[in-house]
C-alpha cells in the first residue's frame, strides 16, 4: 500500500510545471518566422492526420487503408462542417 501524503506530495507542483512548460513553447513559437509557421502547420496536420488514423484502425480493425482513408475523409469534413456553422 501506498502511504496516500506520498502520492499527493508526488502531485505538488505538477501544474504549475505544465503551465510554466506551456508558456515556453508559446514564446518559442511567438518568436519564429512566417514562412517556419507555415511549414510547421504542414507538419502538425500531417501528425494529427495519422493520430486519427490510428484512432480509426482501433475503432475498427477489420478496416483496410482504403476504408480507413475513407472514415478519415468523412470525419474531416464533418469536422469542417461543424466549424463552418458553429456547432
Amino acid at each position: 500500500m501506498y502511504d496516500v501524503d506520498i502520492i499527493s506530495n508526488m502531485n505538488d507542483g505538477i501544474p504549475e510545471l505544465c503551465d510554466a512548460l506551456y508558456r515556453q513553447r508559446v514564446l518559442r513559437a511567438r518568436l519564429k518566422p512566417v514562412n517556419e509557421k507555415i511549414l510547421l502547420g504542414g507538419a502538425l496536420f500531417d501528425a494529427v492526420s495519422e493520430r486519427m488514423k490510428w484512432g480509426i484502425r482501433g475503432q475498427f480493425p477489420e478496416f483496410d487503408d482504403s476504408q480507413v482513408h475513407m472514415e478519415f475523409v468523412r470525419r474531416l469534413r464533418l469536422s469542417r462542417r461543424l466549424e463552418q456553422f458553429g456547432e
